[in-house]
């Protein structure tokens, strides 16, 4: 189904994402922050879709054609692996939302890949998280630094004590480990047995199996737009305050969770690096549309945050349970 290339003693690096018409110029951008900022390393991408049209395809093909250091594989997913389950979740989503469950099965001659959200730009060398020693880990995630996931992920699923949650952007996976585990069928078989509807889509799936025993990344290596929505100290974050510090002054990887960085409603920083990248890929910045609800419930949850931040964690715990529980 794919090929991995093997070029002399150059280091190779296998990159997936998955993105589709919609999220081809955000993948475009990460794509290249991670050639521009991981040299002398053969990267390996292979871009798993849906609905990404052969013209968005060939601009992509195009935009890397001129870099011998770079290889790019589509695979399109088969709808039919999840003929049997139940994608229910809080907000519509596409089956690419679900490919980091099928990973192991897509790579079976691969043992080890780094999965990359395609909304991200890369800052530092991947081959400093391709290094990574999993040892006996299934992956490797950077925790969720909104301290409300473990309680909405504990409200889901109906648990109790879950000591971490972790973003699923960045992975570095574990596949022989995953595989031995049948993670694929064993996913596959959870969603169709579990009336839940999903937050997080996958992330969900794959806290479920892995919360107790992921390997803890660096947070730099998934700095999201809640450090700053969320508060404007390390307080009601997962980080202590040295931690947040470091990736205020030297993120690893920025995603764009919630507000993406090319509608009119993102008012926060990183608008410009991901401008730079994109037009350093020879693609013209352009905003999306955007409505003037989607301003205004943007500049609100701005407000909201930063008041309710304001109280300690009891009062605030109340608050957020409070509207959890009735809206």
């Amino acid at each position: 189904m794919f090929r991995v290339l093997k070029l002399n003693s150059m280091k190779s690096i296998n990159i997936v994402s998955s993105s589709n018409n919609l999220y081809s110029n955000y993948l475009i951008a990460m794509m290249n922050s991670a050639v521009q900022n991981t040299p002398d390393t053969q990267i390996n991408f292979f871009i798993i879709y849906e609905d990404l049209s052969s013209d968005k395809q060939k601009l992509i093909t195009k935009t890397f054609s001129k870099n011998k250091n770079v290889s790019i594989e589509y695979i399109k997913m088969d709808k039919d692996l999840f003929k049997n389950v139940i994608l229910k979740t809080y907000a519509a989503s596409s089956y690419e939302a679900y490919a980091r469950l099928l990973l192991p099965e897509l790579f079976d001659k691969l043992d080890k890949i780094i999965y990359l959200d395609a909304d991200m730009i890369i800052l530092n060398n991947l081959n400093l998280l391709e290094d990574i020693d999993l040892e006996s880990h299934p992956i490797a995630a950077v925790t969720d630094i909104n301290d409300n996931s473990v309680k909405i992920f504990e409200y889901l699923f109906k648990l109790k004590n879950v000591k971490g949650y972790f973003n699923s952007g960045v992975l570095v996976m574990n596949l022989k480990k995953l595989r031995d585990e049948n993670f694929t069928q064993e996913s596959l078989n959870f969603i169709s047995k579990t009336d839940v509807s999903y937050k997080f889509f996958d992330q969900d799936i794959l806290n479920y199996f892995f919360h107790n025993r992921y390997l803890k990344l660096d947070y730099r290596w998934n700095v999201q737009l809640y450090e700053e929505l969320a508060s404007t100290k390390y307080w009601h974050t997962t980080m202590n305050e040295f931690e947040y510090k470091l990736t205020k002054i030297s993120p690893f990887i920025i995603h764009y969770t919630i507000v993406k960085p090319d509608k009119r409603n993102y008012f926060f920083r990183y608008r410009n690096v991901y401008k730079l990248y994109l037009k350093n890929a020879g693609i013209e910045f352009k905003y999306r549309k955007t409505s003037l609800k989607e301003i205004a419930w943007t500049l609100t949850e701005i407000l909201f945050f930063k008041t309710i931040n304001l109280l300690n964690r009891k009062n605030r715990q109340f608050i957020l349970n409070f509207l959890r529980k009735y809206l």
